[in-house]
């Protein structure tokens, strides 16, 4: 979140799925990689209006939220598969033509699927299906890490991802709606706490009105706010007793802070996101005084980090502790305060923005197109392999879930790994 200062609003609306490039009619279409679960996948958009809170950012109306779940699937026969990505968000996606120094139309934007089949019913379990709540980086897309949600919704998870409005770059809502972002994207703008602070409560009270939804969901309502109707099989389906979140730059700030005021969020995975303003202690609770000794942390960081002096560094708890002055100290409070279980990874030679569908996007685009553009990604993405790195990610944040949802260990989270030599093991 804060640590990425230097993101442009192009940037942003950039953070896109992608990862295999097929030819087609003279263009690359993207592609996504298979989840690796044995279940296949449905999924379904949800409108959300929240009738006893007004937007604080629009003061004059409900606050309204856009959710995207995914889910296991009992059967996918005829259900098309689903557009990647909503229609303005594939759009923006085009401004990457000029950042990559490509012609328009050499990539297939527009094109792109998910494996997710729409509105397939829900594979439902005795006792309920384990639920994963998603929050998106400052100022970008639920759409931005469709590698993660199908990979866990294909074992066996619901998976909802929240787009926080009117500070997500932009929100198509029913009918062909879209809410952008109600400021302009600033590094000045991450330097005010008071900003912060409202963007953190908005955020936190997003999540828990989402759980508030979820419960009602699995009392049998429709809470889509047009009453269209829900996948078969989906009201009744949860099990809220096992839910987790995870989030990547300001969302897992947000993951930290929402289960520190929320409980029924039993586990979380915070992806490379700083977890209170470096300026202000006055904010940032779960990295203060850690988390409640039954919730499970994983800090899960990029092989880079830009501190305030603009040097490249690793991200985790150690450098905090060693250089309080020039490296985020937030990992390093957490790490202290939390009594709880936890871990601490670090993904070598990766980026802030290895953790989103953007690294296996731009990976591809300019292996096929022979681009020179390492100036420009590398910085952004690392060096890290995208497959490889998108392989350990899953393999890691599945485990951590399964350890502390279902009670199932993989055995992978207790120290390094020879499967996964581009995971590092901070301990």
């Amino acid at each position: 979140m804060i640590e990425q200062t230097r993101l442009s609003r192009r940037a942003v609306l950039g953070l896109a799925p992608a990862a295999l490039l097929a030819v087609a009619a003279g263009s690359f279409t993207p592609v996504m990689p298979a989840p690796t679960g044995a279940h296949p996948i449905g999924r379904v958009m949800i409108h959300l209006v929240d009738r006893r809170r007004r937007d604080p950012w629009k003061p004059g109306r409900n606050r309204e939220l856009m959710v995207t779940v995914t889910y296991p699937a009992r059967a996918t026969g005829g259900c098309p598969r689903g557009s990647w990505m909503t229609p303005t968000q594939s759009k923006a996606l085009e401004s990457l033509n000029d950042y990559l120094g490509i012609a328009k139309g050499t990539v297939n934007w527009r094109g792109m699927l998910g494996h997710a089949r729409v509105g397939a019913p829900v594979h439902r379990r005795r006792g309920g299906l384990p639920v994963v709540l998603v929050s998106h980086g400052v100022w970008g897309s639920r759409e931005a890490y469709g590698a993660h949600t199908e990979d866990l919704a294909s074992h066996g998870y619901v998976v909802v991802s929240i787009d926080h409005t009117f500070e997500a770059a932009a929100v198509e809502f029913p009918g062909g709606r879209v809410e952008v972002s109600a400021q302009r994207p600033s590094p000045e703008l991450l330097k005010n706490i008071e900003f912060i602070k409202k963007m953190m409560n908005a955020r936190v009270a997003d999540v828990r009105f989402v759980l508030d939804e979820l419960e009602r969901l699995d009392d049998g309502h429709n809470i889509d706010a047009s009453r269209r109707p829900l996948p078969p099989g989906l009201p009744g389906s949860l099990d809220l007793r096992r839910t987790g979140m995870f989030g990547h730059s300001g969302g897992g700030f947000t993951t930290a802070e929402a289960m520190f005021h929320d409980r029924r969020i039993r586990s979380g995975i915070n992806l490379d996101g700083q977890m209170k303003p470096p300026f202000d202690g006055s904010y940032g609770q779960a990295a203060q005084r850690g988390l409640g000794k039954d919730q499970a942390f994983l800090l899960f960081g990029g092989g880079r980090l830009i501190n305030p002096q603009g040097q490249l560094v690793n991200h985790n708890h150690v450098i905090g502790a060693a250089n309080p002055t020039n490296d985020d100290t937030s990992w390093a409070s957490f790490w202290k305060a939390h009594r709880g279980w936890k871990r601490d990874f670090t993904l070598r030679d990766g980026a802030h923005e290895s953790f989103t569908d953007l690294q296996l996007l731009f990976r591809q685009v300019a292996g096929h197109l022979n681009l020179s553009v390492a100036a420009k990604l590398d910085p952004r993405i690392g060096t890290v392999d995208a497959g490889r790195s998108i392989l350990a990610q899953r393999a890691y944040i599945a485990a951590f879930f399964d350890l502390h949802l279902l009670g199932r260990d993989r055995h992978l989270l207790n120290g390094p790994s020879h499967r996964f030599p581009e995971i590092a093991f901070v301990p």
